[in-house]
């Protein structure tokens, strides 16, 4: 899209640069042929020629920077066509007493097809633009969560401890956790899942962690 906006902007620029200078030079050669005095009397077509001489230039710089910054060259294209079309507008087309024959024909259609060049480019290069910000959007999409099975219940196995002393049991599996109480060797209860070297045990009035050393399962 930025290529294609570059080429027919350009395209675009020079072709309404040709119709402005062509009015440009027409409107200088004809008040110079109809001044009675030797002075040039400048009319409006010079002046209105003149400023879109200026709008198809700036068209031709967002053409020419619609590839490497796509939002830039899109508001010089449109400011350039939008200019270029109220200029031509106010010439209202050059009449029988400029310009006759074929060309004024050719001075009726050329700054027209300028203008509405320029106007294509610039929805070319909004249509790069407006990719180039949907891109980001779509890549940050979350992905799709992965439903986990539910996990097992833990299944209670019978043990009892086969430590030769009583052992605090933990609130959690880990050494620094705090007692809760302590188990007395001998004690049955049902030993749950293990984690790292803790397994967790329930018994009656108690439940928590035990070293997995001191468990011996029935």
């Amino acid at each position: 899209m930025r290529i294609a906006a570059c080429v027919v902007g350009v395209v675009g620029a020079l072709v309404g640069i040709f119709f402005a200078q062509l009015l440009v030079t027409v409107s200088m050669v004809l008040s110079l042929a109809s001044s009675q005095t030797g002075d040039v009397e400048l009319g409006s077509e010079f002046f209105l020629g003149a400023g879109a001489l200026l709008f198809f230039a700036l068209g031709m710089a967002g053409a020419i920077v619609a590839p490497i910054r796509a939002a830039l060259g899109a508001v010089l294209l449109l400011i350039s066509a939008v200019g270029s079309l109220i200029a031509i507008l106010a010439i209202g087309g050059p009449g029988p007493t400029a310009i006759t024959g074929s060309g004024q024909a050719l001075a009726a259609v050329v700054p027209y097809v300028g203008s509405a060049l320029l106007f294509i480019a610039t929805a070319l290069a909004a249509m790069e633009l407006r990719a180039a910000m949907v891109a980001p959007i779509a890549s940050a999409a979350p992905a799709p969560v992965t439903e986990m099975p539910p996990a097992a219940p833990a299944v209670a196995a019978p043990a009892q401890l086969a430590a030769a002393v009583p052992m605090k049991l933990l609130s959690a599996p880990s050494a620094s956790a705090a007692s809760t109480g302590e188990i007395e060797p001998g004690t049955a209860f049902d030993a749950l899942e293990q984690s790292g070297e803790f397994v967790h045990v329930r018994g009656a009035g108690f439940e928590g962690y035990l070293p997995a050393w001191s468990i011996r399962r029935s």
